[in-house]
């Protein structure tokens, strides 16, 4: 009896305490809810201090608990803190381990605040694609759980991503998306910021467009904050300034600046008095110009904005142009493209060598002229042609006009079935005056009946029409954006490759027969005057590289940018004196360049090359090859030199070095370089490999003539041997004729 007393007396204790620490557990959870709802109405207020406080309670709460929800709750508190002070890695950091706590727990309300805040921090830092990933995944599940206030974000990010990546039509389209979601859900600052920008994608294309929109944003007015406002006023005076509408883009401005605390917000303070200069500058009051840009000037130096100081530069520039002081104008030019190379701001760089160019051009430095303008066409990339405006503005049309057809569709529809309704009486009016005309009725019924199969026939066959024609436009607008790029990359390639005249201008009697077999190539030259060395001489020294990268097209094109990189990090490197020394410093960095992947395996490729240095004062060759061979003739004697037989690979276990020779070359000799395109060409009657052999003969044969000839013979033979087969490989021959 004792026992059994004992035994309920603890099972009772156990119970009490259990129901103890369960009442404990509620209290913390409530406590802790209680504390997040005011942690995110101060976050919401940006109220800073009153933030951290509640903050600090929540890492309390959750250290004493130990608790893993409670914890990840406290690091998405944490990241939105960041945000709130602008700290976007303090973002990051804290937001994935609380995402892969939420995605594992299944918790959609914790994923999509943690999505919401990592979106923000891949905008921020341009990387789009990422932006785009998490938009595209999670804004049917926030469309799903109802959470309004992610989806209209991440429609709001998407557009943007759209439009930073130059797809304005589709960037428009996204940001109506927003822009009506947000209307339906009330959300009025995501309503406005999607309006201000549609407006900013319109500012340059239809000004009218883009007023519309910032006035419709302004309605909104009294129910934003200062933040946005300050978007907003900014939009307009760009927008009034675009059409010369001077007083009303000053008006905003200066409207603009009694929002922003000069000194708190340095850069954007200064971003604004650098708005009124560009006013002025465009009245013609240059002087007042000038001063407000130095102004601007201090500010962004004040908060160490290398963006707007290298801005300002540019802007400085253009106004001492502008007053002819060409002098002053260089300078500015000068430090401002000094900075825009160093970080990488290509539109500043092209904005900054057509200043260039019209300085140097001014004061008659034709030769800086020059290079100033092949740098602005490298560089200049236009993303908004005349077919994307024309598509905005049908764009902007067809929605503006949206309502209007819709309403006419609905009363059309009335008028349709009205219609029907009255045809139907009066076939039942004839039916009953023809009420004895059974097979009449019969034949009516057979006939009704075959006329509808056969309008759902032809109602099948246009859907699948307009089906195959829909998919039909969607690939060739894939095809087309992909052949755009790979142009693109032409473009940088050729940038890249030395131009014609230049090669003929350091070896005239030189040959280079270059045929990609696509847009873009692997094969790729590098010829440039070299400084010399105690080895090969200090003057009249060239340098040839032909190269032929494993592949051909875009993967090629990839391993030939490197390549020419590292090859231009060889000029006036102290201990590379010989071709040899060049290949084994290739061999060296292109695994460093790409080490990452070499480790993981995903890149296991190089190139095959060969370097010569020719002096053209003393006729001394020196010869390095990397599974590429130097072909010698002197009076039809042919001499293979050949390359050793390892190329510059990613096999780092077991790398080679490379070995030098020399030669001395008297007048009349000819000696050539060559991939393996043209002997692996397939051709001829039989439709064979043209071989290496045949190519040397051919070489021999012809080595008489001079180097415009032989070129001649070269492209001829081979556009003959190829016929209409197709081109197997990319071709590249370098010869040179002493």
């Amino acid at each position: 009896m004792n026992f059994k007393f004992l035994r309920t007396f603890f099972l009772s204790l156990l119970i009490v305490n259990f129901s103890i620490m369960t009442s404990q557990t509620n209290n913390f959870s409530r406590t802790f809810q209680e504390n997040e709802l005011k942690f995110y109405k101060f976050v919401n207020e940006n109220n800073v201090d009153s933030a951290l406080k509640y903050l600090n309670i929540s890492k309390e709460i959750a250290d004493k608990q130990n608790n893993q929800h409670f914890t990840n709750s406290y690091l998405l508190h944490k990241a939105h803190y960041c945000q709130l002070n602008d700290s976007f890695v303090c973002v990051i950091e804290n937001c994935r381990p609380a995402y892969s706590y939420f995605k594992k727990q299944g918790d959609a309300a914790g994923l999509l605040d943690c999505v919401y805040l990592m979106t923000t921090y891949f905008y921020a830092n341009s990387q789009y694609d990422s932006v785009m990933f998490y938009c595209n995944k999670y804004i049917p599940i926030g469309l799903k759980k109802k959470d309004t206030k992610t989806v209209c974000v991440l429609y709001l990010m998407k557009g943007r991503c759209l439009s930073q990546t130059g797809k304005l039509n589709d960037a428009a389209d996204v940001l109506r998306q927003a822009l009506d979601f947000s209307k339906e859900t009330n959300n009025t600052l995501n309503a406005v910021q999607s309006l201000i920008a549609l407006a900013g994608i319109y500012q340059e294309i239809n000004t009218t467009f883009s007023i519309n929109y910032l006035n419709q944003a302004r309605s909104y007015e009294d129910k934003i904050g200062k933040e946005t406002k300050n978007s907003l006023y900014t939009s307009f005076g760009n927008a009034y300034r675009n059409i010369g509408k001077h007083d009303s883009a000053l008006y905003f401005y200066n409207k603009n600046l009694t929002l922003i605390n000069k000194n708190t917000d340095k850069a954007p303070y200064g971003g604004m008095i650098g708005n009124i200069g560009n006013v002025y500058f465009d009245m013609g009051r240059y002087d007042e110009a000038l001063a407000k840009q130095f102004e601007s000037l201090e500010y962004f130096k004040a908060a160490s904005d290398s963006l707007d100081i290298e801005i300002a530069y540019g802007t400085i520039a253009d106004i001492y142009l502008k007053n002819n002081n060409y002098k002053e104008a260089l300078n500015f030019y000068q430090k401002s493209t000094s900075m825009a190379e160093r970080l990488g701001f290509v539109e500043e760089l092209i904005y900054n060598y057509t200043g260039l160019y019209q300085c140097y051009e001014k004061t008659g430095n034709y030769k800086e002229a020059y290079k100033a303008y092949k740098l602005y066409h490298f560089y200049n990339d236009s993303l908004r042609n005349v077919e994307t405006t024309k598509k905005l503005t049908e764009q902007e049309l067809n929605y503006r006009f949206g309502e209007k057809k819709k309403q006419e569709e609905v009363v059309q529809k009335a008028k349709d079935e009205l219609t029907t309704e009255q045809i139907k009486h009066q076939k039942l009016t004839i039916y009953a005056g023809f009420g004895g005309g059974l097979i009449l009725i019969i034949f009516l019924i057979v006939s009704v009946r075959n006329s509808n199969i056969r309008k759902k026939i032809n109602q099948q066959l246009e859907l699948s029409h307009t089906e195959i024609n829909k998919q039909k436009n969607i690939i060739e607008t894939k095809n087309r954006e992909i052949t755009d790029s790979i142009l693109y990359a032409s473009r940088i390639q050729q940038g890249i490759l030395p131009d014609s005249a230049d090669i003929k201008n350091l070896l005239p009697n030189s040959i280079l027969f270059y045929r990609p077999r696509d847009i873009v190539s692997g094969d790729f030259y590098w010829i440039k005057q070299l400084k010399g060395s105690s080895k090969l001489g200090f003057e009249n020294l060239v340098g040839v590289v032909v190269a032929d990268c494993t592949g051909h097209g875009v993967p090629g094109a990839f391993m030939s940018f490197i390549g020419s990189t590292i090859l231009n990090q060889t000029v006036g490197h102290k201990k590379i004196e010989t071709p040899a020394d060049a290949l084994n410093y290739l061999n060296q960095q292109l695994p460093l360049t790409l080490q990452s992947k070499v480790k993981t395996g995903q890149i296991n490729d190089g190139m095959e090359a060969g370097i010569l240095t020719f002096n053209k004062s003393t006729g001394q060759l020196f010869f390095s090859g990397a599974n590429l061979n130097l072909i010698h003739i002197r009076k039809n004697v042919v001499t293979e030199i050949k390359g050793d037989k390892h190329s510059i690979g990613l096999n780092t276990e077991h790398q080679k070095t490379f070995t030098n020779n020399e030669l001395m070359l008297e007048k009349g000799d000819c000696v050539y370089m060559f991939s393996d395109g043209y002997p692996d060409q397939f051709g001829g009657p039989k439709g064979k490999k043209y071989k290496y052999k045949n190519l040397l003969t051919f070489l021999n044969a012809n080595s008489g003539l001079n180097a415009d000839e032989q070129y001649k013979l070269i492209s001829e033979n081979f556009d003959t041997w190829k016929g209409s087969l197709e081109q197997l490989d990319d071709v590249l021959l370098f010869g040179l004729k002493v």
